[in-house]
């Protein structure tokens, strides 16, 4: 909608996770490291955590777009399954129709798919995404398919991907033995002041901008009220672009975006969660689970993500309103100005007639002579 008028071939701030768009900021470069290491070495279960749009599953469709030939990847996205509905699932995310008449044939069934592998000299990468949503007993199963990979003929490496309370309940009572299977976790943090800029330029210029049009006083208030994570700049971002096309000013300043943020009535899209420490020495770190956040879950102002979107969809259809409004107006214009060009040319047009006519009936009176 506003992508023409300012210069953009195509939206800047999508909300889907697109790996086109991603912008290694040091926090996502290290991630990257850290998860291509894990294959490298095909050791143990690879953790990575964030909050809800810090851009987890972005990286892995990224990483996904970077594996060679030999690395398969199964991706997992719906979590709230039983031990035995996360087997049967994987099994139709490998188009292997698994076995109704019990657990063991389709664990034989994921076994044998694994030699097959391994006889074609490949290996799968299983991407269990939104984990923290799986029950312990499918945790459990996690951990029991993990036992695959203890074996060198087994080529399985698993990855789960998940938001902080991932990290809680793997520090449960009962998680113990998979908590010791975890060789590589990183977390994901928020952007700074200074990458929220970098982020949202980047992300311009690969949309095809050619130049910025978020003030810096705009952009110190998306980076506050987004806590400078991604998903959440970019409905800020989105929604600012399209207030701007509607009021017609081609510089986003801190004005509109206090507008968005109004019209949104939410302040802070996430609560900041306090940094990570990752390991810098030159070895991924340990099965270590860093401590929780001390923040209780009832304290934490988080939106819901489709209250949220109903608020970005009211936000969007208040400014398509505008805009309509403008449409009107000018469609109204351009009609009078067409109505009375038409009055001019009809009389144009009507005294070519009767010219043609005189001219006609003179050729007639020549001719009679």
């Amino acid at each position: 909608m506003y992508e023409y008028y300012y210069g953009f071939k195509e939206k800047p701030f999508q909300i889907n996770p697109d790996p086109n768009f991603l912008y290694l900021s040091p926090n996502h470069d290290h991630a990257l490291k850290y998860l291509e290491y894990g294959i490298e070495r095909n050791i143990g279960i690879i953790l990575l955590t964030g909050e809800v749009g810090s851009g987890k599953t972005t990286l892995i469709h990224y990483l996904r777009r970077q594996v060679g030939q030999n690395l398969e990847l199964a991706f997992l996205s719906n979590t709230n399954l039983s031990a035995d509905q996360l087997l049967s699932y994987i099994l139709i995310e490998l188009n292997i129709e698994p076995e109704t008449t019990g657990k063991a044939h389709n664990l034989n069934l994921f076994k044998n798919y694994l030699k097959s592998l391994n006889n074609e000299g490949r290996r799968i990468i299983l991407v269990i995404d939104e984990a923290q949503n799986l029950p312990k007993d499918a945790l459990e199963e996690v951990r029991m398919l993990s036992n695959f990979q203890a074996d060198d003929s087994m080529p399985l490496q698993i990855f789960l991907i998940g938001q902080p309370e991932l990290r809680t309940i793997l520090k449960s009572p009962g998680m113990h033995q998979i908590r010791q299977r975890i060789a590589v976790n990183y977390h994901l943090n928020g952007l700074s002041r200074e990458e929220t800029q970098n982020y949202i330029e980047y992300r311009l210029k690969k949309a095809g901008g050619n130049q910025n049009p978020f003030t810096p006083e705009a952009i110190d208030l998306i980076f506050q009220s987004a806590a400078g994570i991604p998903r959440s700049i970019n409905i800020l971002c989105d929604s600012a672009l399209l207030y701007g096309f509607a009021e017609e000013v081609q510089i986003v300043d801190a004005d509109i975006v206090n507008s968005v943020l109004s019209d949104l009535n939410l302040q802070t899209f996430v609560q900041k969660e306090p940094r990570v420490e990752q390991n810098r020495s030159g070895e991924p770190p340990a099965a270590t689970i860093p401590q929780a956040s001390k923040t209780a879950p009832e304290t934490r102002k988080e939106s819901k993500p489709d209250e949220l979107l109903k608020k970005v969809l009211l936000v969007i259809k208040k400014q398509l309103d505008k805009i309509d409004i403008k449409i009107d107006i000018l469609r109204d214009d351009v009609l009078k100005k067409v109505n009375g060009s038409l009055v001019v040319e009809k009389k144009r047009y009507e005294d070519l007639l009767v010219e043609h006519a005189k001219i006609k009936e003179e050729l007639e009176r020549l001719k009679a002579e």
